[in-house]
């Protein structure tokens, strides 16, 4: 009897080591997955440094201002929503005037979203298909950050600064990393079933 009591906790204990060693190599691979995240925030950094240089900043400026202003015009249109556009840069919503400026276009986050794309570890069309993901969720992400402005700036003039200057980075910052992960979850469950 007192045999099978020893070997029955030997079983445990090794059952028991098994599956701490699991757990551990689980949180390892859960660790690797955010390498990416590291390396692509890293490269983003010197990218912004790049895209901020004086030889640089003024034709990336116009390029996203450009782009910015022509997608939330056409962005409103789609849905029916009314806006003039004023100017190059210059749009009216609900009767409330937005310059769009350079920081206003998002451009960090299109900057942020191509090294995140390069650098996880995803299928050559993973990575295209999730690249053009991230940048139709900015880019629509963007218009209607422009549109709801112009009804606060209108509705809510007071709350204005305070909604653009923290609230909108904070959620596209979220948006990103939502994406990003909710991505990351469906390549790894792919990977995952494709191995015998």
């Amino acid at each position: 009897m007192a045999n099978k009591k020893i070997l029955h906790k030997k079983k445990a204990e090794r059952l028991n080591k098994v599956k701490q060693i699991k757990e551990q190599k689980e949180r390892l691979q859960e660790r690797k997955r955010l390498i990416p995240l590291a390396k692509a925030f890293a490269l983003w950094i010197v990218l912004v440094m790049i895209v901020s240089l004086p030889a640089f900043k003024d034709a990336f400026a116009k390029f996203f201002i450009g782009f910015t202003t022509d997608a939330v015009v056409i962005v409103s249109k789609l849905f029916f929503i009314p806006i003039e556009r004023l100017g190059d840069q210059l749009i009216s919503i609900s009767g409330f005037k937005l310059n769009i400026i350079y920081e206003c276009t998002a451009y960090n986050f299109y900057v942020f979203v191509l090294p995140l794309v390069i650098f996880s570890k995803w299928t050559i069309r993973q990575k295209v298909v999730n690249l053009f993901v991230f940048l139709i969720s900015i880019v629509l992400a963007n218009s209607f950050r422009f549109i709801i402005m112009g009804y606060i700036g209108n509705w809510f003039p007071r709350l204005f600064h305070s909604i653009h200057d923290y609230v909108w980075n904070i959620i596209f910052g979220l948006l990103i990393f939502l994406i990003w992960f909710l991505l990351e979850k469906r390549s790894s469950q792919k990977q995952k079933a494709n191995v015998p």
